[in-house]
């Protein structure tokens, strides 16, 4: 039976996983941003709606 070679997997650095948590929490807000934005306009929307009728 043959031995199998462990593979080395490197770590990312601190500073490349920093810049990944970063990277996910900016894109995170973003999602956020868009999503708030749209349902106050959906909101607005129905008040002014509400408002003409």
């Amino acid at each position: 039976m043959k031995k199998r070679q462990k593979m080395a997997v490197s770590a990312p650095t601190n500073e490349v996983l920093f810049a990944r948590i970063v990277t996910i929490l900016e894109d995170a807000r973003a999602r956020v941003v868009r999503s708030v934005n749209s349902e106050m306009v959906l909101a607005y929307w129905y008040i002014g709606r509400e408002i003409v009728e």
